[in-house]
């Protein structure tokens, strides 16, 4: 049986498990990294770049657009499509740590019913 979910409620329950898991994992994976606590949070980022895999768009530059356009007041402080890039490359590695803890959970439990996994974390 197949459902579907809308944007908003796509991004809105991503964002839930994805900050959950960050809160948790975060200060632990995160340990000996300084700089400033960006005004974009990485849980944001990490959504969005989840959500890349699960709202088809050709490229980062119109799904960021269409992330700005369509759904601002979800991410107000959504940052430009440069710093996303950036941004986005830089968290490469923490997103595959979400994806390893998602997996250990679904491994077990009925993963293959639940469509709404990114493919980058198949």
């Amino acid at each position: 049986m197949k459902t579907s979910i809308d944007i908003p409620n796509l991004l809105t329950t991503s964002y839930v498990l994805v900050d959950d898991w960050y809160q948790e994992q975060g200060p632990f994976l995160l340990q000996g990294k300084s700089g400033a606590k960006p005004e974009f949070s990485d849980s944001k980022m990490i959504t969005l770049i989840l959500a890349q895999d699960l709202i088809p768009y050709p490229g980062e530059t119109q799904f960021i657009a269409f992330i700005r356009a369509n759904y601002g007041s979800l991410f107000p402080r959504l940052v430009d499509q440069g710093q996303f890039n950036r941004r986005a490359r830089n968290l490469r590695w923490m997103v595959e740590q979400l994806c390893q803890a998602w997996w250990l959970v679904w491994e077990w439990s009925t993963r293959d019913n639940c469509c709404w996994i990114p493919n980058q974390c198949r």
